[in-house]
């Protein structure tokens, strides 16, 4: 079975230089679960942004979701629509005052 989450040598930046990932490879097949842990700072928060298509410039490798490389403009937006994250304070991700709001808002700002 093809990965939906293919990465190969993945490297990433800040643009102050601070390297969040180096060399990152791994592979995730539909319906198969993985665990990402690790001290605060070590790249899990970041790694899960390039994945849903949130950060952009990769130093070096290549990050594949659903057969799209993000490389891509189009696939990171794809990717922004097709995958799902939830950050450590779910609560900061809150932006209506009813699920609808927050929905509606999510729809409206998909570009």
């Amino acid at each position: 079975m093809a990965a939906i989450v293919d990465l190969d040598g993945l490297s990433f930046e800040y643009g102050d230089g601070r390297r969040a990932l180096d060399h990152v490879s791994m592979g995730l097949a539909e319906g198969e679960h993985v665990a990402v842990v690790g001290p605060n700072g070590s790249g899990k928060s970041t790694l899960g942004r390039i994945v849903a298509g949130l950060e952009t410039p990769l130093v070096e490798g290549r990050a594949c979701v659903c057969g799209h490389d993000l490389s891509d403009s189009a696939a990171r937006r794809r990717a922004r629509r097709d995958v799902g994250i939830l950050f450590q304070d779910p609560e900061s991700q809150v932006v209506g005052a009813t699920v609808e709001e927050d929905v509606a808002f999510g729809l409206e700002n998909l570009g």
